[in-house]
């Protein structure tokens, strides 16, 4: 892993996933999960708080990249 992947990329990655439109998504899909969800991709945990907590049983997180299961665990 080169030093833009393990910095820029995740850095930049999570910004755009910050943006108000992505969040307006989020806002609206993330919450109808129910049961057991597998989350692919899943980048710095911004659909974390858009998740029920009363309708998911259980959360799988799944990200190759360092930098971001980085980010992710932050939150």
């Amino acid at each position: 892993m080169n030093l833009y992947q393990r910095t820029l990329e995740p850095a930049l990655v999570s910004f755009a996933c910050g943006l108000k439109p992505m969040r307006k998504q989020r806002e609206k899909i993330v919450p109808r999960a129910h049961g057991v969800v597998l989350e692919v991709g899943f980048g710095a945990g911004h659909n974390l708080p858009y998740y029920a907590a009363d309708k998911v049983e259980k959360l799988f997180a799944l990200e190759p990249a360092e930098g971001m299961r980085k980010r992710a665990a932050a939150r």
